[in-house]
């Protein structure tokens, strides 16, 4: 009996074992066995994951926690929190340092700044978080910022630094430095790249005037506009800002992050120590991290007795789940999120306790105010417009009872971790039942949660991912399509320790910061590229010297991967933070690499007396559907790679289309096993393949 199977859809991803067999089951067609470092995508391919760039190696430190703060919708803040300190980065992975330019990001739209054009058709206009140059079509023409820029050590490298939107020759910015307005004595260069980072020496110079000017208007006489997003001057030698906080590192898993509306602030709770909070300050690009200073706050906050959760909701901020008060929720002044001054007007303070047993473990604001306690979940609503001391109803929704790790609102669900850390429940609001109900999404997937969730967050875009670091070190990751009612896991690992995860949009996709302990024992701060490269992890980019790599001092002693000029190159040991290439090379990429793998479920497409699990089975053909994807291995077998019209020194190119192995031997499971070990990427669409089926 000849069979043309066909697995065009891998959405469900990873199936529990127990579930293996249970092929009337909704979903299982679209399931695998494993899927290892690989994304289940919610319109049925799969491909592997997104690489990590290196940003940071904190020499000493094997233990942080992570979070972001959403500055605008294309950048975003990165707070680590290591021993009794706290370090910041940028989206781009730059370390946080106070720039000499005032309001370089244009927060204050043109506060500081002074333009000049050439002609009154000619425009400089300012947005938040953007300079507009618009320069008249004519070869003449300018648009132009400029500022005074006042430097304290003169004798350092220093870096004008300009983030535009500029895309090729068509578009050029003009950069001068110089001693008086108008000159470039100290510098004077024009650039065609968007993010560019240009060093020079101030000369001992301590007032330089600075200014960037679009000249373009006789060169893209159609098209020429450019957007700033940033002007700044950064002293190269200055270290990254760092403050001292008062958790060591043993307590840091117990920090809770609460956004506030404004964007650039956000509060931080833990049980044993008083609310701090961090906010950005845009203009002078300067990060404070302080003790919230409260008005009348509570007597019973002192002492190793603090709010382990928050919210912000409808204008006031929500605290609870004290070590001594676990069931009490204290309430805020509305529009004043530091006043905690009790009354009776709803508009005042207020505290309540819930009456039901159980310590409040996460807060979140919907349409209404959800919380999760050891116990159940709860919604807090008033019979009028606000919640305040005189109307207020707190009722139970269901009963499974929450670990201290704050839930996600995602769509119209709200996500959160069970208390036994191994189950991640979705609320959903009923209109029958009128209450809130709870599902476990976990469920066709429950053995990947088995070693206990630490943490979990939600990367949006594009694909609607909820990550979760494990104990032990790696991470389940589900994609998470709500409005399709589509959701698959799969597993993933690093050449290392996951201990913190957090998301962070740019650019218009969501990007994942990971905190890993590497082989050297340090802990390392890493942020995903969506944008392609090589897929490997810890991901440096360099121009070597000749033969030498170097710079590569957090992968020292480690085997690494390498492609040069799009080629994979064999492997290679960092030694004296270096590595020596066989071949010379203008660009390389190096990493530490991971395996992509996917293996699907046993066969069993039935037979004429039911189930066909009981035959013995043998993939005649095996075909493999790839999308954009470096050939891998199936079965054991890689496939052809080149054709005889291939040039033997030319990279081959991404494969879109069938690849095909044949396949021999006779099993009753008709298994397909699909490995990509190499710096590959991987994405499938479909499997085929011609089976023959016997009874033996």
């Amino acid at each position: 009996m000849n069979l043309t199977p066909l697995q065009a859809n891998f959405s469900a991803g990873e199936l529990s074992p127990l579930m293996v067999n249970r092929t009337e089951l909704e979903g299982h067609a679209a399931a695998v066995e494993i899927m290892e470092n690989v994304i289940a995508l919610s319109q049925g391919p799969f491909k592997s994951r997104d690489p990590y760039q290196f940003v940071n190696e904190f020499i000493g430190e094997s233990f942080g926690r992570v979070g972001t703060i959403q500055l605008s919708p294309n950048r975003f803040l990165i707070a680590v929190f290591l021993d009794f300190t706290v370090q910041f980065f940028l989206s781009d992975g730059s370390p946080v340092v106070a720039g000499l330019v005032f309001n370089p990001r244009f927060s204050a739209f043109g506060d500081g700044w002074t333009t000049d054009v050439d002609n009154a058709q000619s425009v400089v206009a300012f947005n938040r978080h953007v300079c507009i140059l618009s320069p008249r079509n004519n070869p003449a023409a300018f648009a132009l910022i400029k500022q005074e820029v006042t430097v304290e050590d003169v004798d350092d490298t220093h870096a004008f630094v300009v983030h535009s939107d500029v895309e090729d020759n068509n578009d050029q910015l003009h950069l001068l430095i110089g001693t008086a307005d108008g000159l470039g004595d100290i510098l004077d260069v024009v650039v065609i790249v968007n993010d560019a980072h240009v060093a020079f020496n101030p000369g001992g110079n301590a007032i330089i005037f600075i200014s960037v000017s679009n000249e373009a208007g006789g060169i893209a006489p159609d098209n020429n506009i450019i957007n700033l997003s940033a002007v700044d001057v950064l002293n190269e030698g200055a270290s990254g800002q760092i403050h001292t906080t008062p958790y060591p590192s043993s307590d840091l898993r117990l920090l809770q992050f609460i956004e506030a509306p404004e964007g650039d602030t956000i509060y931080i709770t833990h049980p044993r120590f008083p609310q701090q909070f961090i906010e950005f300050d845009d203009e002078i690009g300067a990060v404070l991290f302080a003790s919230v200073v409260f008005t009348n706050p509570p007597a019973e906050w002192a002492d190793s007795n603090f709010p382990a959760t928050g919210v912000v909701h409808k204008g006031r901020i929500y605290y609870a789940g004290s070590p001594l008060e676990p069931e009490q929720i204290w309430a805020s002044v509305i529009g004043d999120l530091t006043d905690m001054t009790a009354g009776v007007n709803p508009a005042d303070g207020f505290s309540v306790v819930n009456s039901h047993f159980g310590a409040i473990a996460w807060m979140l604001s919907t349409k209404d105010l959800i919380f999760g306690t050891t116990n159940a979940e709860y919604l807090v609503t008033a019979v009028g417009a606000v919640i305040f001391i005189g109307d207020i109803q707190i009722d139970r929704q269901s009963t499974y009872g929450s670990i201290s790790i704050r839930g996600q609102h995602i769509g119209d669900k709200v996500l959160y971790i069970t208390r036994d850390a191994k189950r991640l429940h979705a609320m959903q609001f009923n209109r029958d039942n009128q209450t809130w109900l709870s599902d476990e999404i976990s469920f066709p997937s429950e053995h990947i949660m088995r070693r206990g969730a630490i943490e979990f967050i939600w990367e949006q875009y594009p694909h609607d991912l909820i990550w979760i670091p494990l104990i032990g070190g790696s991470l389940a990751c589900c994609n998470y399509n709500r409005p399709m009612n589509v959701y698959g896991w799969h597993q993933h690992n690093t050449q290392g320790t996951y201990i913190d995860i957090a998301s962070g949009s740019a650019g218009g996709v969501s990007l994942l910061i990971v905190l890993v302990v590497r082989e050297s024992g340090n802990l390392m701060l890493e942020i995903t590229d969506p944008s392609g490269g090589a897929p490997i992890d810890s991901r440096v980019s360099r121009v070597p010297d000749g033969f030498i790599v170097d710079g590569l001092e957090h992968l020292e002693g480690q085997e690494v991967q390498v492609v040069a000029d799009g080629a994979v190159h064999p492997d290679r040991t960092v030694e004296g933070g270096e590595i020596t290439l066989q071949v010379e090379a203008s660009f390389v990429q190096v990493g530490l690499g991971y395996r992509k793998r996917v293996r699907t479920l046993p066969l069993d497409k039935g037979s004429q007396k039911g189930s066909g699990r009981a035959y013995v089975k043998r993939y005649k053909d095996i075909y493999l559907a790839l999308l954009n994807s470096a050939v891998p291995f199936i079965n054991g077998q890689l496939p052809p790679i080149r054709t005889p019209q291939d040039l033997m020194d030319v990279v081959p190119p991404l494969t879109t289309g069938l690849v095909k192995v044949h396949n021999l031997g006779y099993d009753r499971e008709a298994i397909v096993d699909i490995i990509q070990d190499g710096p590959l990427i991987l994405q499938v669409t479909g499997i085929y393949g011609e089976v023959i089926q016997e009874k033996i």
